[in-house]
């Protein structure tokens, strides 16, 4: 008793709370559904509460409220609304829900005969007959029971399951079936001494259509764009499929492809984005605007996440009178080479001279080595790749200090402390 008194008072602080806003929408009415109100004994049915609001509207609230049987002897009924039938005879099950208002407390109930008989079970139909799902897919089966008395009932939760083929699909108690390879199998229930079955056929999942977002996709030379790929299969569900598809552009002087879904503005113009899966190809155009400016990307190829390749957040926007530079508070182990970089420019041809690194704490003294940086001049759309190595061997925490000067009249740099460890 006190168990059912405790349910009670919670249910009432929850709907007290749901309710107490007089703009919210209230409960006006209270009924139980089920499928069919005579059942035979010694079986499971299941029932449920449902709520009409003042809008019209409906919802279910079978475990929100207090269920009872009369007569326990023909019947019981559980917290969830299963109901057990016992022996032949008729009893009422009621559904109790308090309700706090504005204008006081309120008890709404629903009552509803059930009806049990001795009848003796004549046939078993199974739902969906002769159906076909994808692998990788589930379906819920349903029994109904045809009784001597010429009434049919739900015995899904009282019939026995089984799969002709469980490495193709399985099966559950309640009904429900995952399919795990393509092939046909046989779905049984038994119940009482009667069986049926029917047939599921499970096909392979196939890819139709790649949708890819953003779709009108716009960037920056020397930034990035992130893309997102969704997958619609022929079984009607939707995947993200961003890492399963194979990404590339098609205008790689425009768009070029870091790693994963990211892409960076090269030059200005219109790049052409491509994912591809199971033959399946989706494009997206890529507007690639011209922001004025020198940008460096780090190179790290002990990354494999990154590919290769991973942005430095700060750009290098020289065209400022102030000096280009920005300081990074990380660390990273490597071996001999401290850092690698690529230098691009966005906007037109740069002299880059006076090109050093050099180590704050005087504890190494990083060895530069430059390609790609034509006569000194570094091209638009060009990517000039900056090595620092180290032949020191000791482990040491270096600050680095890398510096540049750019058409002789401006400068950039950055620093950064590197946990420097060397075979």
């Amino acid at each position: 008793m006190n168990f059912k008194i405790a349910i009670y008072l919670l249910l009432v602080t929850f709907f007290s709370v749901g309710c107490s806003d007089s703009s919210q929408t209230a409960i006006t009415a209270l009924r139980i559904d089920t499928q069919s109100t005579t059942v035979a004994t010694a079986t499971t049915t299941q029932w449920y509460s449902v709520a009409t609001y003042d809008d019209g509207s409906e919802k279910n609230l079978t475990s929100n409220v207090i269920w009872n049987s009369q007569d326990i002897s023909v019947a019981v009924v559980d917290e969830n609304g299963s109901v057990r039938s016992i022996k032949s005879g008729e009893t009422t099950l009621s559904a109790t829900l308090d309700i706090y208002s504005n204008d006081g407390n309120s008890i709404l109930r629903a009552t509803s005969k059930i009806i049990v008989s001795d009848a003796d079970l004549q046939s078993i139909s199974l739902l969906p007959a002769n159906s076909s799902i994808t692998e990788g897919n589930s379906i819920t089966y349903q029994a109904l029971g045809t009784y001597s008395g010429g009434f049919t009932q739900d015995i899904t939760l009282s019939s026995d399951w089984n799969s002709s083929d469980s490495t193709i699909a399985t099966v559950t108690s309640n009904g429900v079936v995952s399919a795990h390879k393509i092939g046909e199998v046989q779905i049984m229930a038994f119940n009482d001494g009667i069986s049926s079955e029917t047939s599921l056929v499970v096909t392979s999942k196939v890819l139709m259509s790649i949708s890819v977002t953003p779709t009108d996709g716009s960037v920056d030379v020397g930034k990035a764009i992130i893309y997102e790929a969704m997958g619609s299969y022929n079984d009607g569900t939707e995947v993200n499929i961003t890492n399963e598809v194979l990404w590339s552009s098609t205008k790689e002087n425009n768009a070029k492809l870091l790693y994963n879904s990211r892409f960076l503005g090269v030059l200005k113009g219109n790049g052409i984005i491509l994912a591809e899966l199971d033959s399946v190809q989706t494009t997206r155009d890529l507007e690639v605007n011209l922001t004025p400016g020198i940008f460096l990307y780090e190179q790290n190829e002990t990354n494999p996440i990154a590919d290769g390749y991973e942005i430095i957040e700060f750009p290098y926007d020289c065209n400022a009178t102030k000096d280009c530079n920005s300081s990074i508070e990380s660390s990273s182990i490597e071996t001999v080479v401290l850092k690698r970089f690529k230098m691009m420019a966005t906007d037109t041809s740069h002299n880059i001279t006076n090109i050093t690194a050099i180590d704050l704490n005087e504890t190494v003294q990083p060895v530069l080595i430059i390609s790609n940086l034509i006569d000194g001049f570094l091209e638009p759309g060009t990517e000039t790749i900056i090595e620092l190595r180290s032949p020191r061997t000791l482990s040491k925490i270096v600050n680095l200090q890398f510096s540049f000067e750019i058409d002789q009249n401006r400068s950039g740099y950055f620093l950064e402390n590197i946990i420097y460890e060397s075979n």
